[in-house]
């Protein structure tokens, strides 16, 4: 390497302003869910993964993946229906192994509502998710 001037960065290093980070927007280019939705599906899976209860490495999940057409204005793909929190080996796990994914309900497909197809979840057994952050029963015993 030659000595002499520094390399210069071809790609400047931005700060999010605060005014930016209020907005409620996802850091991956407005894709993603907003703060206010996020913040709701962390509450209602109560900080927890739904499938294993893990608290560390918490992510959302899109069931209907955003590939399908979704926009961060709350378009339904990123409704709290459509989000579930999982850990990243959980979240790796369901990407990897859709056919499983499919049938618990943690991966949908195009034509699927997220309202009407229910997820497996292990302290509430199947539960159906709702767009205002609730859940019901898929077999009947309570809801919140």
């Amino acid at each position: 390497m030659k000595r002499g001037r520094p390399l210069r960065r071809r790609t400047p290093l931005r700060q999010v302003s605060p005014r930016r980070a209020s907005r409620g927007r996802s850091a991956r280019s407005g894709t993603g869910p907003t703060l206010t939705v996020r913040l709701l599906v962390l509450q209602r899976d109560g900080w927890a993964c739904v499938l294993c209860g893990g608290r560390d490495d918490l992510q959302l999940h899109h069931r209907k993946p955003r590939r399908m057409g979704g926009r961060a204005d709350g378009s339904p793909i990123n409704s709290p229906a459509n989000l579930v929190t999982l850990c990243a080996d959980d979240h790796a796990w369901a990407e990897s192994r859709r056919a499983e994914a499919l049938d618990m309900g943690l991966l949908l497909h195009e034509a699927d509502d997220p309202e009407q197809v229910p997820v497996l979840t292990t302290r509430r057994g199947p539960i159906y998710l709702d767009d205002v952050g609730g859940w019901r029963s898929a077999t009947g015993d309570g809801a919140q």
